[in-house]
């Protein structure tokens, strides 16, 4: 029995390794053959900031679109307030804004109201607990120059660190950009589309009927539909922004939970992609997989946890301490003399150590510079991806048993 269970693990590891041993090498080729970044045409944009509840940052938020580089004359500032129940209509009223009212329908109510409004061929979307840094603008309108892209989407990082799981959450950010910026640099395409800050060709909307009312992840969405009529989705990695993440477990559960269960209701909805669309096709698979270790890797680790363990208290609570943190693979490279390293551990301590170095490349790339919070959250990151995996096992439970579940947010 236990040969069985630690042999299962191999596989399950194994491909685990694969993923990230590909965008190890995608990184390095995107660092390599990286073209250098064009000149923005600077086309006339339409932003619309869709609004419900957010007088703490939504005067931030419009701010940061009137500093940024770009011709004050081409910039059309959009908010939709709707239905807030605070300060947020009197806030914008006191920004050079374009405000429009609403009764609280949701977002995507939001955004198809504000669309229509729209006087320009550029259409931007913020989030309004977004910020964008003065270049953004400049960055997110440059692929637009190629006519077959319909959308853009931009990178973004936490707006403030000032908690423990905001530490985790920074890093993550980072190492998420990274993996697409080394994708959208070597194929020349998007494969997470992050919707918080992007931007939209016109005809493009136009095409898929505006935004789609009835996804839990309607920037996801929006990117399949234009797919389907021809159009191409890419990412800016040098469209850059900071925006409000989760302050609680709770939140942090909601939002991965609605992620990645959106996420499998698009792959329903869009499956004669399959096959047909290489970008697609590999979205397909990585959440089918991620669906797969999600499920098996927390009782896998379980079990090797027992498994190895020690006896005697101060053994165990070392044990315990290095199996949780970083110290866990660099120990097990470091006794590979003493017969540590097998065939039942080896893929679980190359994707540690694999993990950590596209983390570390991140940072390095994105010009963070490296804290003490980064050096915390990289050596913790392990118990991190472990409460994620229990978040992407809900919403992927959620979506089976609700698969047509929709909600006003």
């Amino acid at each position: 029995m236990t040969n069985i269970v630690l042999l299962l693990g191999i596989p399950v590891f194994g491909i685990l390794c694969l993923f990230l041993t590909t965008f190890v090498v995608l990184g390095i080729t995107a660092s390599v053959t990286g073209r250098p970044n064009r000149d923005s045409d600077q086309p006339p944009v339409s932003v619309i900031i869709p609004a419900y509840n957010e007088e703490t940052l939504i005067q931030q938020c419009i701010t940061s679109f009137r500093r940024a580089t770009y011709p004050e004359d081409r910039t059309e500032i959009i908010v939709v307030d709707d239905g807030s129940t605070d300060k947020t209509r009197n806030l914008v009223d006191e920004c050079e804004a374009t405000l429009i009212q609403q009764d609280h329908a949701g977002k995507v109510a939001a955004l198809n109201n504000a669309y229509q409004h729209a006087t320009n061929n550029i259409i931007i979307v913020a989030d309004a607990d977004t910020t964008v840094n003065p270049s953004f603008l400049n960055a997110i309108t440059t692929p637009f120059s190629n006519e077959a892209i319909g959308a853009v989407s931009g990178a973004v990082t936490p707006l403030h660190q000032k908690t423990a799981l905001k530490w985790f959450q920074t890093v993550e950010y980072y190492y998420n950009n990274y993996i697409r910026r080394a994708v959208s640099t070597v194929f020349s395409t998007d494969i997470w589309f992050f919707g918080c800050i992007a931007a939209y060709r016109r005809q493009a909307l136009e095409d898929i009927d505006g935004f789609p009312a009835d996804s839990l992840t309607e920037d996801m969405d929006i990117v399949m539909r234009m797919r389907q009529e021809g159009w191409r989705a890419v990412h800016a990695a040098n469209a850059t922004g900071k925006t409000k993440t989760p302050d609680t477990v709770s939140e942090l559960s909601r939002q991965r939970r609605r992620w990645w269960g959106g996420g499998y209701q698009l792959l329903s909805q869009h499956k004669s992609l399959f096959g047909d669309d290489a970008t697609f096709t590999f979205i397909t698979l990585h959440h089918w997989w991620w669906a797969v270790y999600a499920t098996l890797s927390i009782p896998l680790l379980a079990y090797q946890f027992a498994h190895w363990l020690p006896t005697g208290i101060l053994e165990i609570s070392f044990y315990t301490f290095r199996w949780f943190t970083l110290l866990g693979p660099v120990a097990v490279i470091y006794n590979i003399p003493a017969g540590w390293l097998s065939w039942y551990n080896v893929f679980g301590v190359v994707s540690g150590l694999l993990t950590t170095g596209l983390i570390l490349a991140a940072l390095y790339t994105y010009e963070k510079g490296f804290t003490a919070t980064d050096a915390v959250a990289l050596f913790l990151y392990f118990p991190y991806t472990i409460l994620l995996n229990t978040f992407i096992l809900l919403g992927v439970w959620e979506a089976t048993k609700n698969p047509r579940n929709t909600y006003i947010r």
